[in-house]
């Protein structure tokens, strides 16, 4: 379960962090190399704390830190470099189907994929299109999935043009050093945020 809160966006923009693999990389006397996926999927992982230097900001973090528990709850936040899809295909209608994850596809230019479920969409930022044709007959549900009313025909492209999201995290420690400064002053430096799979 994530919860629905999120940090201030000023916190967000000074994170440094994306996303994370893990290969394990074998190598021969003869140098060869053999490498294997260890995780077949991303997990981001961030570090904040610049913006957090002024009253307002570390006391909100601190707040907001003791309330999730140190690492007990997963919390959403918004990947600056990364919080937006457009023209996402997901998938064909057969008649039949009435729910549609919503993903993220990346490439490079030697045509290899990565598809990313996108789970944590921001609520009012979501359009669908049918064979390209505006759509509004459908419903979010928990997860990211697209509902519809009644199955798209067979062959009927199923695309999100647009839509903004948010990454589930949980902080990756559970203490909070404070540096105290004069008077109501204080910092919080390097916090560590880890991407919950759901």
């Amino acid at each position: 379960m994530v919860d629905q809160a999120q940090l201030p966006d000023e916190v967000e923009k000074g994170a440094q962090g994306g996303p994370l693999f893990q290969t394990t990389i074998l190598s021969g006397l003869s140098g060869v190399e053999q490498r294997n996926v260890d995780w077949a999927l991303r997990r981001a992982q961030y570090t904040i704390g610049y913006g957090l230097q002024d009253n307002g900001n570390w006391q909100i973090v601190r707040d907001f830190f003791i309330a999730q528990r140190g690492r007990a709850y997963a919390f959403l936040f918004k990947d600056w470099s990364d919080y937006f899809a457009t023209s996402q295909t997901l998938g064909l209608g057969d008649g039949a189907t009435t729910d549609f994850q919503l993903i993220k596809v990346y490439s490079n230019t030697s045509g290899r994929t990565y598809t990313r479920n996108i789970t944590q969409p921001k609520t009012g930022t979501i359009a669908i299109t049918l064979n390209g044709v505006s759509s509004s007959a459908w419903s979010l549900q928990p997860g990211g999935v697209i509902r519809f009313a009644t199955a798209p025909g067979s062959g009927v492209v199923v695309m999100a043009t647009y839509f903004e999201f948010f990454v589930p995290v949980r902080f990756d420690q559970d203490n909070l050093p404070v540096a105290m400064q004069t008077g109501q002053a204080g910092a919080i430096s390097a916090i560590k945020l880890v991407e919950v799979l759901e």
